[in-house]
């Protein structure tokens, strides 16, 4: 019963490990921007030189006049800078204020949550493969205990044998010592 109880606690323990790599790393989203929106996109290379302007991309713009009176900074941000601050970056996939849609997701989101779910989906089944590729290669018994277990089998059917043998003769013996002979017996 405890074979099962831990297979299933392996299965959910690389489940979850797949969503932690895939929403907590910065490994995919880097991987996104570099093949789909980097200066290196379109051409199957990837490098340093493909993530220029990565940390750009993954900040989204907040106009500060829209926060709301409950949420908004205690100053402006004038002591930092000289001036009011106008807009503040965060890290997400946003359309600007300015945009038709503004703060919706932009088509970069929706790419990098693909690729998240496809590295959970792929991860997961690698895992398993491999998992399953060892469990074959490794055997569960060792050869010799397997090849004992079987000439201990052989030698069990062979005394049943045996016995049978010699139940039917003495069963044979007794017919004929009574006069019980049949036409058609064995042996």
């Amino acid at each position: 019963i405890w074979y099962g109880i831990l297979e299933g606690i392996g299965i959910l323990s690389v489940i979850t490990n797949a969503f932690v790599i895939a929403v907590t790393s910065d490994f995919i989203p880097r991987l996104v921007y570099a093949y789909k929106y980097g200066p290196c996109a379109g051409q199957g290379e990837a490098g340093q030189k493909c993530m220029v302007g990565y940390v750009n991309a993954s900040l989204s713009v907040f106009l500060v006049s829209d926060f709301e009176n409950r949420s908004e900074p205690a100053s402006n941000g004038s002591e930092f800078s000289g001036s009011p601050l106008k807009y503040c970056r965060y890290r997400d996939y946003r359309d600007p204020p300015h945009a038709p849609v503004p703060y919706g997701y932009t088509l970069q989101f929706w790419h990098v949550l693909a690729a998240r779910l496809a590295f959970i989906i792929v991860f997961e089944h690698l895992v398993f493969c491999i998992k399953h590729l060892i469990s074959y290669l490794i055997p569960d018994l060792p050869k010799d205990l397997r090849d004992r277990m079987r000439r201990e089998k052989y030698l069990i059917q062979e005394m049943m044998y045996e016995a049978e043998l010699e139940r039917l003769q003495k069963e044979r013996k007794e017919r004929k010592k009574n006069g019980k002979s049949y036409h058609n017996e064995w042996p």
